[in-house]
């Protein structure tokens, strides 16, 4: 059941009421996709796996919350860590491409420095291998474990407070 533009969304039932016409039942309705595209990790070029992925659950994840409660709440989750994922990643190239650079030039850091080492092997060991394959495992978690009823109406009943 889609809502024309414009209008708002009909009101949900109490929890209690719920018939199986207001649980989702496909990816697209219960907020699944914005898991599903972290497949876009599985290209394979490091740095930019991670980058597609991260963007496009952050976006899919944000455009869940105009569907029902449950693609709300799914949609989020994706969202958040399609977010933080973006974060961290960019944090790493503006470590290694700019504040590195500079602070070396200025003479603030030594070229062989320990503590570069110490945070750019962590973040790029996410950025290549961990975030990528984070990604990719729940995308395939999101396919193989549609949500449930018993959660979906817990998620109802919350929305409907």
């Amino acid at each position: 059941m889609t809502t024309p533009p414009g209008h708002a969304p009909p009101p949900l039932p109490p929890a209690q009421q719920m018939r199986p016409e207001h649980f989702p039942t496909s990816i697209g309705r219960d907020g699944r996709v914005a898991w599903v595209v972290g497949f876009a990790a599985a290209i394979g070029f490091p740095g930019l796996a991670i980058i597609a992925a991260s963007a496009a659950m952050l976006v899919l994840g944000i455009l869940q919350q105009g569907k029902n409660p449950v693609a709300r709440a799914v949609g989020r989750r994706a969202a958040v860590f399609g977010a933080l994922s973006l974060l961290v990643t960019v944090f790493f190239f503006l470590m290694i491409f700019v504040i590195a650079p500079a602070l070396i030039d200025a003479g603030v850091i030594a070229d062989s420095s320990a503590w570069s080492a110490a945070l750019m092997v962590p973040l790029a060991v996410w950025v290549v291998v961990a975030g990528p394959l984070t990604c990719v495992i729940m995308a395939i978690v999101a396919l193989a474990r549609p949500v449930t009823r018993e959660r979906a109406q817990r998620v109802y009943a919350d929305a409907s407070r």
